[in-house]
């Protein structure tokens, strides 16, 4: 049986109707969203407050994040203590008149300035270094020393 012309005619108004309606979806604003509804704190909790909303009682404006907390001095002491000890690491006493290396570990200070076992610092960066923490200081000032005065194996030797 062949379709006659009438039914022709109601399958292509079908199509051009229902692409029209695509169409007319597809160009339409989306509908407003409703607000979440928050949900009720867990037993024991204190509830969050709520967000502050603009003036006009719409959109929620955004809070400045607080200050962050100062940092506890105990701490900074502690990294202070850390960061020292990986300074002086391979270095001892010598008695007040220089520095001792002891060892020069791999990426060690005394590593990277190329000391050996058994130098004795005697300044930094033209300054005349005791002790260690006189090394420690200067290091934490002027960071890498670019002159370097040593005694090694009796003799005095000047590192640049």
């Amino acid at each position: 049986m062949k379709p006659g012309p009438a039914r022709q005619i109601l399958v292509l108004a079908g199509l051009i109707i229902g692409a029209a309606l695509i169409t007319w979806d597809l160009r339409r604003p989306p509908a407003p969203r409703p607000a979440p509804v928050p949900a009720a704190p867990a037993a024991g909790t204190t509830p969050l407050p709520a967000p502050a909303r603009a003036p006009d009682g719409g959109t929620p404006r955004a809070e400045p994040a607080p200050p962050p907390a100062p940092p506890d001095p105990a701490t900074l002491a502690a990294a202070d203590a850390r960061q020292d000890f990986k300074i002086a690491r391979g270095l001892g006493e010598q008695g007040g008149s220089g520095v001792v290396v002891n060892a020069s570990p791999p990426g060690s200070l005394t590593e990277q300035l190329r000391l050996q076992p058994g130098d004795i610092v005697l300044s930094v960066n033209g300054e005349p270094v005791a002790t260690v923490a006189d090394f420690v200081h200067i290091y934490r000032t002027e960071g890498l020393p670019t002159e370097l005065t040593i005694r090694r194996k009796g003799r005095e030797i000047h590192l640049h």
